[in-house]
């Protein structure tokens, strides 16, 4: 496998990896790799035999062909909730991010909208203090 092959498949990986939501240092556990050594895996520093290819599909539970026919210009559908090997090169899915994390990221922009407005009143009360020094 040339350099440029080597890098690609890396970044196949990489990328299904982080659509799946799974991190770094889950997959070389599960493969029993350093964290470094898995890096250079996704880097293309490392030559895959067929064997670890294998082993890195198995742990992010795809086939072998999932990944090597991933297309990297991928688009991700956030709102579902699965990883559509099948739809070879145009559509996959976070498995990660489902109703749950909507309703959390709902409930913590409710929760910013607050500070903000605390925030808001606070600004308002400094600039009357501020007009009545003035006077």
């Amino acid at each position: 496998m040339d350099e440029l092959a080597q890098m690609r498949l890396g970044n196949k990986i990489r990328k299904i990896r982080e659509i799946k939501g799974l991190k770094q240092e889950n997959i070389a556990d599960k493969i029993g790799l350093s964290l470094s050594s898995y890096g250079k895996i996704e880097r293309g520093e490392i030559k895959l035999s067929v064997d670890r290819l294998s082993s890195i599909a198995q742990a992010m539970d795809l086939s072998m062909n999932a990944i090597l026919e991933f297309d990297e210009g991928v688009n991700i559908n956030f709102s579902a909730n699965t990883f559509n090997e099948n739809s070879h090169g145009g559509y996959y899915q976070n498995p990660h991010f489902n109703h749950q994390n909507i309703e959390e990221l709902k409930s913590q922009i409710e929760t910013f909208k607050g500070v903000i407005a605390n925030l808001e009143h606070v600004v308002q009360v400094q600039k009357e203090l501020i007009d009545r020094l003035k006077k």
